[in-house]
């Protein structure tokens, strides 16, 4: 008896078809137009051959381990041989098999042919001669009708619709492997909302101007907060389809919901516009800081797309962007911010995203030239220029307080006193960032450590005790 197995679903979590049209997208969008041409001219299967001859040969897929080692074993299961029947360009999916060394028989989608559904079971029954088979798949809608012409089955997905499943089969499931999947988590997960703590920089204008009783102020600074959240949502999912490679094969990032086929890449590209059209509709409320926002997609996109690999530039994108959130909050509350914020803004900045690549060179050694632009060679460079950048930072309160602008605080001398605090801080994440272990965002690693939040309320009593005495 011979085990026939679906592919997309199935051997994998995701689809091969979607997955090339992403990568194509990225690289070498202009042939989406021979795609389409393709598909005018000969449907389905010709779009599937048309992606298959465009899309780079060497895809990672998020492969399910389970039903890949029953189908190794299948001797031991009392099946003689594996067939792989899909719906996926037949030369792409044997391409893919043989990629992670399965040579198995594989039949699908070809030119004329769209193997999908009931069009499989012509094909299933040529190649099991007659005999009985096992077919194992995952749709709930086009694996049905070859379930039903089948005398074994088995089954990929979750637990509940299997039993939904054997009720129209009329019999239980040969084999069923649970892969678990939760549309709304998995999209939430994908919209990161533990990075929009970054967000929260729009607040501090109105904190640096003493305008903490405005309640319109506050108002116009949440309002920039959900807009830019949201729109750092979209951006975060669309930075995940163009890194579907890299991440599968990074060791904590293979776990997020696109590289794990957790969320599906057709639900990815509705949330993408879904999320910009949210935030800028949010942004409605403070329509100041429209501009701001239209600047911070355009840049985040760019960077998702082309800046993330470019030597040097990276790092001042990433600096840029944070001082961005500050500008955005200050159009959206009408405050005017002083050049000391935000020069002492960019200097910060530019100093965590230095230490950050720097971390990730003492992580990763030689193969970061595989994530990035950088080699073991620019590590000295880089830890020079991120000390240089955090001294700047730490001397201009000391500039500050001799300037008029300082004048808002009743004693400005004070703010001295922020010297030592911001050179003990910066110390530490250097001293973390030479162990490797400023792994996420620099922001998000200041907000999760208990010496950071030290220093920040000692900053807020310092500031305080400026502005009082």
């Amino acid at each position: 008896m011979k085990l026939i197995l679906d592919f997309d679903g199935t051997l994998h979590s995701s689809d091969l078809l979607w997955e090339q049209f992403v990568r194509i997208a990225k690289t070498r969008p202009t042939k989406l137009l021979q795609a389409v041409a393709a598909l005018l001219q000969g449907g389905r299967p010709a779009l599937k051959r048309s992606l298959h001859s465009h899309a780079p040969k060497e895809i990672k897929l998020p492969w399910i381990d389970e039903v890949i080692d029953f189908a190794k074993n299948h001797q031991a299961h009392g099946y003689n041989s594996v067939v792989v029947v899909t719906a996926s360009d037949e030369e792409a999916a044997r391409h893919s098999l043989a990629s992670i060394g399965l040579n198995w028989e594989v039949q699908g989608s070809k030119p004329g042919l769209n193997a999908k559904g009931s069009q499989k079971i012509p094909i299933i029954n040529e190649i099991s001669e007659a005999q009985s088979y096992c077919y194992v798949g995952d749709s709930t809608i086009s694996d049905l009708p070859v379930w039903k012409a089948s005398k074994h089955s088995g089954y990929v997905g979750e637990l509940k619709k299997s039993k939904n499943i054997e009720k129209k089969l009329g019999r239980e499931f040969s084999h069923v492997f649970q892969v678990k999947k939760n549309l709304p988590i998995a999209l939430l997960q994908a919209a990161r909302p533990h990075q929009w703590l970054k967000n929260l920089l729009v607040f501090v204008p109105m904190l640096a101007a003493h305008d903490l009783g405005n309640l319109s102020v506050w108002l116009a600074a949440l309002a920039a907060f959900t807009a830019l959240s949201f729109t750092a949502s979209a951006v975060y999912i669309l930075n995940d389809l163009c890194d579907l490679d890299l991440d599968r094969s990074h060791l904590e990032k293979k776990h997020r919901p696109l590289a794990a086929g957790q969320l599906s890449i057709p639900a990815a590209l509705s949330a993408i516009p879904a999320f910009f059209i949210a935030g800028l509709i949010v942004a409605q409320a403070s329509p100041k800081m429209i501009p701001f926002l239209l600047v911070y997609i355009d840049l985040t996109t760019i960077y998702s797309f082309f800046l993330k690999n470019l030597l040097a530039i990276d790092i001042i994108t990433l600096a840029l962007l944070y001082t961005l959130r500050i500008l955005a909050g200050a159009a959206a509350g009408e405050i005017t911010p002083s050049n000391w914020l935000l020069v002492f803004s960019f200097f910060t900045f530019f100093s965590l995203a230095i230490g950050k690549r720097f971390s990730e060179m003492v992580l990763l050694g030689n193969s970061i030239s595989l994530q990035r632009a950088y080699t073991p060679q620019h590590s000295l460079p880089l830890l020079a220029l991120g000390a240089a950048a955090s001294i700047t930072a730490i001397f201009i309160p000391a500039l500050y307080v001799r300037d008029p602008q300082a004048g808002i605080y009743s004693n400005p001398e004070i703010l001295l006193l922020l010297l030592p605090i911001l050179g003990a801080w910066f110390t530490r994440f250097w001293l973390i960032a030479a162990e490797g272990k400023i792994l996420s965002d620099p922001v998000l690693f200041a907000a999760k450590d208990k010496f950071s939040w030290a220093c920040a309320a000692i900053f807020v009593c310092v500031g305080f005790l400026a502005s009082k005495l």
